[in-house]
């Protein structure tokens, strides 16, 4: 069994197999569901659309992002996930072996 405090190298930094799931499991679940909740495209709102409004006096919808930037930040997390997570299955597997040889 592998220790969660055994220190693995990721992206240049050594870390805990603690931190490394926790990372995988909350933290980077939680930032992809943060960037999913940024609108693709803006929807028509009602009081852009109401007839009653004159044309300068309508909101005009701004958007504060850029939906290709979310897009390869989205990537970008998916990404790092299968990292960590084939590091997981690697420490697991020399843990699994090195005791398999001790025994």
């Amino acid at each position: 069994m592998t220790n969660a405090l055994h220190k693995v190298k990721y992206k240049k930094a050594e870390v805990t197999i603690d931190e490394l799931l926790i990372t995988s499991t909350i933290t980077i679940p939680a930032m992809i569901d943060a960037l999913k909740l940024q609108r693709r495209k803006e929807k028509p709102y009602n009081l852009k659309d109401d007839p009653s409004w004159e044309e300068a006096q309508r909101p005009k919808v701004v958007m504060q992002y850029d939906p290709n930037g979310r897009d390869k930040a989205i990537d970008s997390l998916e990404n790092d996930l299968m990292e960590i997570d084939m590091l997981l299955d690697e420490v697991n597997i020399t843990t699994d072996i090195s005791q398999h040889l001790k025994g």
